[in-house]
C-alpha cells in the first residue's frame, strides 16, 4: 500500500499584518444556511461572491440539501440560493447562485504567482499565515498554509499583501493543526469561466446532479487529507449512483481500515474481489486487514495472491515481508523486502522494513545503512527517522540517536512512537526528568498506549520511587490484561519493596502469559533465591537457560547458587561457561570460580583466578582477602599479609580480613602484632552482632577483645574499643 506524506517544505514565522482591503472585503463574504426537504437547518458554511451573481464555496457545505439561503457578512438580508452553476469534483468548489444588486465581488489574483513563504490573509481579519507547500496529497494542486486559527471555514477567501483572492480555504489538515489547505485561485476561475444554469438544488435529490465521479474524488480528497469518516460517506453516495464501482468499494474500504473499521473493510474488500477476481490491489490491502489484526498467516496468503496475478507488485512484496517479520521468518522477510526493491529502486518503506529485520537481527550496522537509504530516497519519511534513531539506541549512540527522533517529531510532531524512543533514550543519558516529559506526551497523543506507562514506570523504577513505578505497570495492565512485560516490570518493583510473595505471582501470571520469555524465569529465580528457596531458585535457572541458552546473567546466579549449596564443581562448570565460551571478563566470574576452587583445595588455580579478578577490578576488597587465604594454604605468609592489608585498606570495618591477617603474623611468629587483629576482629564482630540484636553475642566479642588488649597493655587499643562498645549501644 502506497504510503501518501505530506510535503512541508518551510517553517516560517506567522505574519499577522491586516491588509488595507481586508475590513472593507467583509461586505462581500457570506454565511451560507442549508437546509432539507422539510426546511430544517442542517449544514452552515461560508462563502463569497466572485461575480455580482455567484457565491464560492465547498460542495461539503451543501451536501445533502434541499434548499439554502445566503446572508452578507454583519448584514440582515437573505439571499435564497436559486442553483448550483458549477462544480469541480477535484477541488469540490461550488458556485452558488443568486439574485443580487450592487455586490462588488472581491477581486481575484493570479495563484501562479504565488511563491512559498508569501504572507496570506483572511478576508476580514489581521488573522494571517504563511505558504508553506504548494504540492501535496490534495488530487489538483493546493496550497498549504500556516495560521493562528486552528480551525478556519470552509469557503472564506484567503488574500494576498494586494487584497486579491488567491485561493478559497478548503479545510484544515486533519493531522496537524493550524494547517490549511487553500484551493488557488486559479482553479476557481476556471470554475466561473465554466458556469452554466444546471437545476436548482431543490429541484432534485440532493445533490443529485453531482456524479458518482464527484463523490468518488470528493470521497480520495477527504481520505487523503485524514478525513475517513466523510470519505466513507462520500464514498456511500457515489455507490447510490453507480452501484457496481470496484474502485469506489476499494476506496471505501480502505477509509474504513484507517479507522480501524477492519469488518466493514474486509466486507469491501471482498466485493471489489468478486467484482474484478483478479483485483491485485483488493487482495494486498485485505492481507493488510489481517496484519492489522494480527493473522501473519492468512496475510501472507493474501499477498501470495496479490503476487501471483501481479509479479510486478513491489509494494505486495513489501507487505508480505512485513507479516514474515511478524512471525520472526527474519531470511523470508529480508528476499521479499530484496524482491520490492529490485522491482522498485526507489522504495523508501522497502530499505526501512529491511533495516529494521537486520536490526531484529543485531545486525544493526547493516540496518543503518538501509535506514540511511531510506531517508535520502524520502527525507519526509517519520519511520525512517525513527528506526535509524532506535539502531543508534540499540547501539548505545544515544547522543546520535536524539537528533533523528528530533527530526521525526518536526515532520510529525504527533507521533507518539518517536517521544516514546527520545523517552528512552534520555532515560539511557539518566535525564530522567526530561524523559518523563517524552513518555508524558506519547500517553497525551494515546492514553491507551502501553509502552510509555512501562518505560516511565522504570524510570520510577531507577529513581526507586517503586510505588510510583508500580503505579504505572497498573495502567500498562489495566489498558492490556495480558501484557507479559508489564508483569514483570512490576514484579521487579514489588521486590525491590521486598513484597517477595506478591512478585512470585506476577512472575507467574507473566510466564502463564509467555512461556517463553527468559525473564520471568530468571527474576522469579533470584525472588526464591532472597527468600532462601534454593530448590525452586535453581529450577528457575534450569528453565531460563534452557528458554535462552545464550544469556549470560542466569549462569552468574546458578554458579552462586551452586556454590551456596556447596555444589562447588557445578559452579566452576557454570563460570567457566561464562569465561571461555563467552569470552567475559568480568572480574566477579573469576572471583566466584575462584571460592569455589578455594573449598576444593585447588589453591593455586585461586590465587590465579583472583589475580584476573583483582586485575579487573582492583578495588575489590573481598578479592585480596580470598587471595590471601590462599595464599595461607600455599604457605605464602608475608604475601597474605600484603593482601590482607590491601583489604583493609578498602574495606576497614570487615572483621574476617583482621582475623585472617592475626593468623598470618601468629604462622610467622608475630605474637603481638597477631592479638592486635584479633583484638581489632573481635571488636567488630561485636559491633556486628550488636546491630543485628544478638546482644549476648555482641557482648561476648567485646570481652574477648578487652581482653586481648589487655595483654598487649595497649591503652590506646583499649580506648578504642571502649569507644567502639559505646557507639554500638
Amino acid at each position: 500500500m502506497r504510503k501518501l506524506t505530506q510535503i512541508t517544505l518551510i517553517c516560517l514565522p506567522i505574519c499577522v499584518i491586516a491588509t488595507t482591503a481586508s475590513v472593507e472585503q467583509i461586505t462581500t463574504t457570506v454565511n451560507l444556511e442549508m437546509t432539507d426537504k422539510n426546511n430544517v437547518p442542517i449544514r452552515f458554511g461560508k462563502g463569497f461572491f466572485v461575480t455580482d451573481t455567484l457565491i464560492v464555496t465547498n460542495a461539503h457545505v451543501i451536501k445533502g440539501a434541499a434548499a439554502g439561503t445566503a446572508v452578507l457578512a454583519g448584514k440582515d438580508r437573505k439571499y435564497v440560493i436559486e442553483d448550483i452553476a458549477a462544480v469541480d469534483p477535484k477541488t469540490e468548489l461550488v458556485l452558488l447562485r443568486v439574485t443580487t444588486f450592487g455586490i462588488t465581488p472581491l477581486p481575484i489574483g493570479d495563484s501562479d504567482s504565488v511563491k512559498i513563504g508569501d504572507s496570506i490573509y483572511t478576508a476580514g481579519s489581521a488573522t494571517g499565515g504563511i505558504i508553506t507547500s504548494r504540492h501535496g496529497i490534495y488530487p489538483a494542486e493546493y496550497f498549504e498554509m500556516t495560521s493562528l486559527n486552528s480551525q478556519m471555514p470552509s469557503g472564506t477567501p484567503a488574500l494576498n499583501d494586494n487584497g486579491e483572492v488567491i485561493g478559497v480555504y478548503f479545510k484544515s489538515n486533519g493531522k496537524w493543526q493550524k494547517h490549511h489547505i487553500v484551493v488557488p485561485s486559479n482553479a476557481l476561475m476556471t470554475l466561473i469561466r465554466q458556469a452554466k444554469q444546471a437545476k436548482s438544488i431543490w429541484e432534485s435529490t440532493p445533490l443529485g446532479n453531482l456524479s458518482a465521479e464527484f463523490f468518488f474524488k470528493s470521497g480520495r480528497a477527504q481520505s487523503n487529507l485524514g478525513n475517513y469518516q466523510a470519505a466513507i460517506s462520500d464514498f456511500t453516495a457515489a455507490l447510490t449512483h453507480k452501484t457496481d464501482d470496484t474502485k469506489t468499494y476499494y476506496y471505501r474500504g480502505l477509509a474504513s481500515y484507517h479507522l480501524k473499521q477492519y469488518d466493514a473493510a474486509l466486507a469491501d474488500y471482498d466485493t471489489a474481489i468478486r467484482l474484478k477476481p483478479d483485483y491485485a490491489n483488493a487482495y494486498n490491502n485485505r492481507g493488510n486487514v489481517k496484519i492489522a489484526r494480527k493473522q501473519y498467516e492468512a496475510a501472507i496468503a493474501e499477498y501470495d495472491v496479490a503476487i501471483s496475478i501481479n509479479p510486478d507488485f513491489a509494494i505486495a512484496y513489501n507487505n508480505r515481508g512485513l507479516a514474515k517479520q511478524h512471525l520472526k521468518q527474519y531470511e523470508p522477510a529480508i528476499s521479499d523486502y530484496d524482491t520490492a526493491i529490485r522491482l522498485k529502486p526507489d522504495y523508501s518503506q522497502a530499505y526501512n522494513n529491511r533495516g529494521n529485520v537486520k536490526g531484529d537481527l543485531k545486525q544493526y550496522e547493516a540496518a543503518m545503512i538501509d535506514h540511511d537509504i531510506a531517508i535520502k530516497l524520502d527525507p519526509g519519511n517519520v519511520y525512517a527517522y525513527n528506526a535509524r534513531g532506535w539502531t543508534n539506541y540499540k547501539l548505545n549512540n544515544y547522543e546520535a540517536a536524539l537528533p533523528d527522533f528530533e527530526t521525526a517529531l518536526k515532520i510529525n510532531p504527533d507521533f507518539k512512537f518517536a517521544y516514546n524512543n527520545r523517552g528512552l533514550t534520555k532515560k539511557a543519558l539518566k535525564q530522567y526528568e526530561a524523559a518523563i516529559v517524552d513518555f508524558n506526551t506519547a500517553i497525551k497523543i494515546d492514553p491507551n498506549y502501553t509502552h510509555p506507562y512501562i518505560n516511565r514506570g522504570n524510570v520510577k523504577q531507577d529513581l526507586k520511587q517503586y510505588q510510583a513505578a508500580i503505579a504505572n505497570y497498573d495502567k500498562a495492565i489495566k489498558i492490556k490484561p495480558n501484557y507479559a512485560k508489564a508483569y514483570g516490570n512490576r514484579r521487579n518493583a514489588k521486590r525491590s519493596l521486598k513484597q517477595y510473595e506478591e512478585a512470585i505471582e506476577d512472575y507467574n501470571t507473566s510466564l502463564r502469559l509467555n512461556p517463553d520469555n527468559i525473564y520471568p524465569y530468571y527474576n522469579r529465580g533470584r525472588t526464591y533465591y532472597d527468600l532462601n528457596r534454593y530448590m525452586a531458585a535453581m529450577a528457575d535457572f534450569d528453565a531460563a537457560i534452557k528458554v535462552d541458552p545464550t544469556y549470560q546473567k542466569t549462569y552468574y546466579q546458578r554458579g552462586k547458587l551452586k556454590y551456596e549449596l556447596g555444589q562447588y564443581a557445578d559452579a566452576i562448570s557454570n563460570f567457566d561457561i561464562l569465561i571461555d565460551r563467552f569470552n567475559r571478563t568480568y572480574s566477579y566470574d573469576y572471583y566466584y570460580r575462584g571460592r569455589a576452587k578455594y573449598e576444593l583445595g585447588q589453591y593455586a588455580d585461586v590465587v590465579a583466578d583472583l589475580d584476573i579478578s583483582i586485575q579487573l577490578n582492583t578495588r575489590y576488597s573481598h578479592a585480596y582477602h580470598i587471595r590471601g587465604k590462599a595464599k595461607m594454604e600455599l604457605g605464602e605468609y608475608e604475601a597474605a599479609i600484603e593482601d590482607y592489608d590491601t583489604a583493609i585498606q578498602i574495606l576497614p570495618q570487615y572483621a574476617e580480613f583482621f582475623y585472617n591477617r592475626g593468623d598470618a603474623h601468629a604462622k610467622l611468629g608475630n605474637k603481638d602484632t597477631a592479638i592486635y587483629d584479633y583484638a581489632i576482629a573481635c571488636c567488630l564482630r561485636g559491633y556486628e552482632k550488636r546491630q543485628t540484636g544478638k546482644t549476648e553475642e555482641a557482648d561476648q566479642e567485646f570481652e574477648k577483645a578487652m581482653g586481648l588488649a589487655k595483654q598487649l597493655s595497649d591503652a590506646r587499643l583499649t580506648a578504642w574499643i571502649e569507644q567502639y562498645i559505646r557507639r554500638s549501644q
